[in-house]
């Protein structure tokens, strides 16, 4: 977990000497595939779950961008203890995006927040503390959470772009230290359905005003 946390602290340093923006904002969405260990204080540590993500994202430089994100993991049980989990993850993230050398590929590094909502039922007998439940059990759980990540993205012309991450989130429960509560992978396609060149915007405006202005002023008068 140290060499987790020490690789991302450095991929967010890095990610601080992106070059000079352009003066181009962007509103995005994306569609992903997620792949992700669930709330490993109660399911089994290390077993990917599958599920879907989708997000909208507004990049305001070409070196930041926010995204609100909803992930959806697909029910799945968990031997020998859980049957009928249900879970989600709303996160709000920044994006830190720099270039990578002089390749077209770039790179970000990702901090948010999080919310999970869990539920499971309780098949027992082998859960931590299985004192605590009884067979058919409901169990739930949520908690805000921080986002650490990074990934690599690449334009595949002007309106799409595929892209791939790795998070973890981390949390404390009940007073607990403060660690990893669950982790994943996203492998999707961002499609840019707006884009606002600003100071183009601006230019084309004056320009347009010079071209019609000028007639109307020097034209002479009817006699």
């Amino acid at each position: 977990m140290k060499r987790y946390t020490l690789f991302l602290a450095l991929a967010f340093s890095s990610s601080m000497f992106a070059q000079q923006s352009e003066k181009t904002s962007k509103l995005c969405i994306a569609g992903a595939f997620d792949y992700s260990v669930i709330n490993n204080r109660k399911e089994v540590r290390g077993s990917y779950k599958a599920g879907m993500n989708g997000r909208i994202m507004y990049l305001t430089r070409s070196f930041f961008g926010l995204s609100g994100e909803f992930t959806y993991h697909f029910p799945h049980n968990t031997a020998p203890a859980l049957e009928n989990i249900y879970s989600w993850n709303a996160d709000i993230n920044g994006h830190f995006i720099c270039d990578v050398g002089e390749s077209d590929l770039k790179f970000s590094a990702i901090l948010g927040v999080d919310f999970m909502d869990w539920r499971g039922t309780y098949v027992g007998p082998s859960l931590n503390d299985n004192n605590k439940y009884r067979y058919g059990m409901l169990l739930e759980q949520n908690w805000i959470a921080a986002n650490m990540g990074f990934g690599f993205n690449h334009d595949f012309g002007k309106r799409v772009n595929g892209f791939g991450e790795f998070k973890v989130r981390m949390t404390t429960e009940e007073g607990d230290l403060f660690g990893v509560c669950d982790a994943s992978f996203n492998f999707g396609i961002r499609l840019n359905v707006l884009e606002i060149r600003k100071k183009e915007a601006d230019e084309n405006g004056k320009r347009g005003r010079k071209h019609r202005n000028p007639g109307r002023m020097y034209k002479w008068l009817p006699k």
